[in-house]
């Protein structure tokens, strides 16, 4: 395979770095819908003070923070032990001479002893260090191409090559390589050089940051297939990914912040909020899940810096669609509703802005399926799942998903249990209850005075405290849920 030449310094690389967007996700500009509550300020912005500092692991007892010695491609680095439970250097030279710009660590113990294994950023290997810190194989793996991430599924690894775009299969055994392409993300969507970050395993999918098309893609893990190039997209540069033991992922962007993305039980991407929201970091690089902390190390500030990754719990509704109900826009057809929340400011809904897009969880035990062509000919166009008070329009007349059931039981319109999935509605701008055409049916959208509604104007205000939103999103819960224990008699299933 040819190798795309990397940069001659890590200078002339950033020059990839976007200008910082006024577009992220962060709730001051709704972006995040009504389950992306930021989680909180940075707990603590010197945490630890460490210059050129690229990635960050852990070995349960320590940090391990790799570092450059210069800008140049190609240069040996060092690795730095740090008390993870005070921020305290142990050791500045725990590692040295790591060749080739140090960045991803990883510990794996094979049953020979545990080793850490380093990503040579600047070149085409892995190197092999034991649990003193002695480099025991500098060239574990080799033949790769800028390897930046790397990722686990049974007895492989899975490198991500900042280089050419590709995703490289390595046996963790022996370091061969068994598919140095086992992915291309560069070919058919022809991104450039360096711009495709850190890698994570979540059961059988991988997920990797690509920078260019600021996204994260999924792939299958057996095939190596793209399922996915665009599974979160936002206006952001995304690079360094974590995860948590609960599928959340945790993404820095070169933009200065860090995002919270859960991986639904479908699969799918629901951003559970901006852990800086409105306060960006540096540019941002390594980022380490650990203990409920988030760390990322900012180059920019010669800091690595801690935060809090806990996410408020979501806001509860009963009028709303499942992720892929599609929704007619004015001038860009038909979008995924979860998808409205991407650059929302250019959707137009029969001539009306977005206000919000809210992500909520049902108190309700059942949502409604309608099959395909239930409500007229191609009306829907695909089956639909839709919560039960959600208003549909049939033969003029607006009726609640539940009533359906009964006045149409013969067209195989069914309650189905509900399976705790995220569930979307639409704010219109300026108070506006009106009408909107999901999945080929005329359906509402939410009411201005729904507390769900309301909620998201509190939400997108920059002016209210993090603390002061998660109250509201708690009096709202407890709203809903006693309205619901009211009404729960009435509702015969």
């Amino acid at each position: 395979m040819s190798f795309a030449p990397a940069p001659a310094s890590f200078s002339s690389w950033l020059t990839k770095r976007p200008v910082r967007s006024t577009h992220l996700p962060h709730s001051g500009q709704g972006r995040l819908g009504l389950f992306g509550i930021p989680s909180g300020d940075q707990t603590d912005l010197s945490w630890c003070s460490l210059a050129m500092c690229t990635g960050l692991s852990t070995d349960g007892l320590y940090m391990y923070a790799t570092t450059w010695s210069s800008e140049s491609y190609g240069t040996p680095g060092t690795i730095v032990q740090i008390d993870i439970s005070t921020g305290t250097i142990t050791n500045a030279n725990w590692s040295t001479s790591v060749p080739n710009n140090p960045f991803a660590m990883v510990f794996v113990n094979m049953g020979s002893g545990a080793h850490m294994y380093v990503t040579q950023l600047g070149g085409t290997g892995i190197t092999q260090i034991n649990t003193s810190g002695v480099i025991t194989n500098s060239n574990w793996c080799t033949g790769l191409n800028n390897p930046c991430g790397m990722a686990f599924y049974n007895t492989y690894m899975f490198v991500s090559n900042n280089g050419n775009g590709t995703i490289s299969k390595v046996n963790l055994m022996d370091g061969s390589i068994l598919d140095a392409v086992f992915t291309d993300l560069n070919t058919p969507y022809d991104i450039s050089d360096n711009s495709i970050g850190q890698i994570v395993c979540v059961g059988s999918y991988l997920y990797v940051a690509i920078t260019d098309l600021g996204a994260i893609a999924q792939i299958d893990v057996t095939t190596g297939d793209v399922i996915n190039p665009y599974w979160y997209q936002n206006e952001w540069a995304p690079f360094a990914i974590s995860q948590d033991p609960s599928n959340n992922l945790y993404v820095t962007s070169y933009d200065g912040y860090v995002a919270s993305i859960a991986v639904q039980d479908d699969n799918t991407a629901s951003l559970n909020g901006v852990l800086n929201d409105g306060n960006p970091l540096g540019l941002l690089f390594g980022i380490l899940y650990y203990n409920n902390e988030v760390y990322v190390a900012d180059i920019d500030n010669s800091m690595i810096v801690q935060l809090d990754p806990v996410v408020s719990s979501p806001p509860l509704s009963n009028t709303c669609f499942v992720s892929n109900t599609m929704i007619q826009t004015d001038a860009h057809g038909w979008v995924p509703i979860q998808n409205l929340s991407i650059h929302k400011d250019q959707y137009r809904i029969r001539g009306h802005a977005i206000q919000s897009i809210t992500q909520t969880i049902s108190v309700d035990k059942y949502l409604v399926f309608i099959p395909m062509g239930a409500i007229g000919p191609n009306s829907p166009d695909r089956d639909t799942l839709v919560s039960l008070r959600h208003e549909i329009m049939i033969y003029g007349q607006m009726k609640q998903a539940h009533e359906l059931v009964s006045l149409y039981s013969d067209r195989n319109i069914r309650f189905v249990p509900y399976e705790n999935q995220i569930l979307y509605n639409v704010v219109l701008a300026n108070q506006v209850h009106g009408h909107m055409v999901a999945n080929r049916m005329i359906v509402e959208t939410l009411h201005p005075n729904n507390p769900m509604a309301k909620l998201a104007l509190l939400l997108d205000d920059s002016r209210i405290s993090w603390s002061t939103k998660q109250k509201y999103v708690q009096q709202v819960r407890d709203m809903v849920q006693h309205e619901f224990d009211k009404k729960q008699s009435a509702l015969v299933m």
